[in-house]
């Protein structure tokens, strides 16, 4: 039996020392990278933001999750992503999407189209009419593939903590091909 023992590990070291890890391609990556099941990654990199492990997400539609440091009211920027039965373009997206808005409690405050590196992308500032929290979402759309970061604060220091959500966002990339 020891034998066997013996001959287990020695495969396995064997085959470790055929194909070493290069570690120099993971230190690359930026720290609390996530890297998307519809091909894409996006991290937290110039922030001062940090990645929550995925084991302490609350809901199970939110992929990806990076708050601010502050331990009082921290903001928060969520990543989900939504694959449409239809090809609709991000305007209509939203427009079909705008009762729901509505239905729990935002008013829509702003929309407008941006480029967001060589990406075109649909930013919403909503305003949740019945708390003091503030949202941005910023909206990605690749073939029927729809990825939606959703930043939300403290309406007193939201313009400050937007700055952050704008560089994550920044920071988002397809990296599967179209």
């Amino acid at each position: 039996m020891w034998i066997l023992k013996i001959l287990f590990l020695w495969t396995l070291n064997v085959e470790a020392s055929i194909a070493p890890i290069d570690l120099s391609q993971i230190n690359d990556e930026p720290k609390s990278i996530y890297f998307g099941e519809l091909g894409y990654k996006i991290h937290a990199e110039n922030t001062d933001w940090y990645q929550v492990a995925s084991h302490l997400l609350k809901s199970k539609t939110v992929q990806a999750e990076y708050r601010s440091l502050d331990e009082e009211a921290p903001s928060r920027l969520t990543v989900r992503s939504e694959t449409l039965n239809k090809n609709l373009s991000l305007p209509e997206y939203i427009r079909r999407s705008s009762k729901d808005y509505r239905r729990f409690g935002f008013k829509i405050l702003n929309t407008r189209p941006i480029n967001i590196g060589p990406y075109k992308a649909y930013v919403l500032d909503l305003d949740k009419l019945d708390s003091d929290f503030q949202s941005r979402q910023i909206l990605f759309k690749r073939n029927s593939d729809v990825i939606i970061l959703t930043c939300t604060g403290n309406r007193i220091k939201f313009q400050s903590d937007i700055k952050s959500c704008n560089q994550i966002a920044r920071n988002f990339t397809w990296v599967k091909p179209n």
